[in-house]
């Protein structure tokens, strides 16, 4: 793939991905087969083990990756570019992280703690049903930080550094995770194959992320929390991801405005989303400014040597 393609094929999927939403995803069932295959192991003698959860990962995971194989020695160059960029798409996902978290908060902003709560317990895993709105506030908030390299910075590093077919093998792998880790509650059975391979593989991405954002947030005190974290491979990066984040975001004294008043509690949602958002944008203008440096560097050579 040549460095003009590169920039071009990142910014027609990252426009897809803000403006068609998950409306294209809904054509590749991968969630459904998943739960199906979860479904096939559990009917057993015996509940799902970790054994079955490695077979299954591989009987999903490896002819999705043989098919995408197959389409780039097949497809002719148009039609490749085509499968790559729906490709890339269907691995981002921002725009689903952004959808969720707003539709808590738009429950917030209008006193529907409930229906914020419902929403919320949708996504994520040990909400506790009385939670009050500033719980869901924070809870919702910490989703965003921790789900932030899955959205985009995951599947964007690795498919810059082994292409399309890794970066699908990465969203698959979190799609995995979120699926069966639900089903086998706080300790991993089933689940413990695509859990262990989503960290090992999901590290370097996000320190990379957190990184960012030391870089787009407030600088200090996000530094000392990235200082301070160590490996975090047993909970998937996630801590990482959550400190670096709360510390980059505004602080708590923060949440009193001019006046005295204290702010929202929804306002962390805002916060943490547009955090990302800054961060996404800097790994997205990197990537492009970059390749076209590349691209003039690589003329300026050529025309050199002529």
């Amino acid at each position: 793939m040549s460095v003009p393609t590169t920039a071009v094929f990142l910014l027609l999927a990252v426009l897809l991905d803000r403006y068609a939403g998950d409306g294209l995803r809904r054509l590749v069932p991968l969630g459904a087969a998943a739960s199906v295959l979860h479904g096939c192991f559990e009917s057993g003698n015996h509940p799902p083990r970790r054994s079955d959860g490695l077979l299954a990962m591989a009987l999903l995971v490896f002819p999705v990756l043989w098919l995408v194989f197959l389409l780039q020695d097949l497809l002719p160059p148009g039609g490749w570019w085509l499968v790559e960029v729906l490709g890339l798409y269907w691995a981002f996902g921002l725009a689903s992280l952004q959808r969720d978290a707003l539709a808590v908060q738009r429950a917030l902003v209008l006193e529907e703690t409930d229906t914020a709560r419902r929403a919320l317990a949708g996504l994520v895993d040990g909400l506790e049903p009385e939670a009050d709105a500033r719980a869901v506030a924070r809870r919702t908030t910490t989703m965003v930080l921790q789900r932030s390299t899955d959205a985009l910075f995951g599947p964007l590093f690795w498919w810059l550094l082994a292409g399309l077919p890794a970066a699908l093998g990465y969203r698959l792998l979190v799609l995995l995770v979120e699926r069966w880790g639900r089903a086998d509650g706080e300790e991993p059975g089933f689940s413990w194959a695509a859990v262990r391979f989503h960290a090992w593989i999901g590290w370097i991405p996000a320190w990379l992320t957190a990184m960012t954002f030391v870089l787009v947030g407030r600088s200090a005190p996000a530094f000392a929390a990235l200082r301070a974290a160590g490996p975090d491979l047993d909970t998937g990066n996630r801590a990482l991801l959550i400190r670096t984040g709360w510390a980059a975001m505004e602080p708590e004294a923060d949440r009193i405005g001019l006046g005295g008043q204290t702010l929202p509690d929804w306002l962390s949602i805002s916060r943490s989303l547009a955090l990302v958002r800054r961060a996404a944008f800097v790994w997205v203008v990197f990537v492009l400014v970059t390749a076209l440096l590349a691209w003039a560097a690589q003329g300026a050579l050529t025309g050199a040597f002529d």
